[in-house]
């Protein structure tokens, strides 16, 4: 295992891209792109964005992060296309995450309390998806 992890995560499943990363040093940079289309246009430019405010090259990734689902269909396969690009290219690990148990890790850190939890996000189809 290396000395330093660097993840590059990927999320374009809702109405943002978004390009992140995170070094078991403390150090994050994030990128966001506010739209309902042209995700796949933005996405490998605000990884790029990131790493250099990291001070990084692409070679220093030692995994590649990216949102399955539950969202856009269409989103989901860019975040998930431009991780397998960048993972091929860096030689990195792979990691798929499930937005909803993100959400729930997240206010988990958060709150200290215990017992079911359960996260949601709006389909925009008049239902949610939830996951416990």
């Amino acid at each position: 295992m290396p000395d330093t992890l660097v993840i590059l995560a990927f999320e374009a499943s809702a109405d943002q891209a978004t390009a992140a990363v995170i070094m078991s040093g403390g150090r994050r940079a994030m990128h966001h792109h506010q739209a309902r289309h042209g995700h796949a246009a933005v996405i490998t430019g605000l990884a790029e964005a990131a790493l250099q405010d990291c001070g990084l090259e692409a070679r220093a990734i030692t995994h590649v992060a990216a949102g399955c689902g539950p969202g856009s269909f269409t989103g989901i396969r860019v975040a998930l296309s431009a991780a397998k690009g960048f993972q091929l290219a860096c030689d990195a690990q792979p990691v798929g995450l499930s937005c909803l148990l993100v959400a729930a890790a997240n206010w988990r850190n958060v709150h200290d309390e215990d017992g079911l939890l359960v996260a949601s996000a709006d389909t925009r189809r008049g239902s949610y998806f939830c996951q416990a």
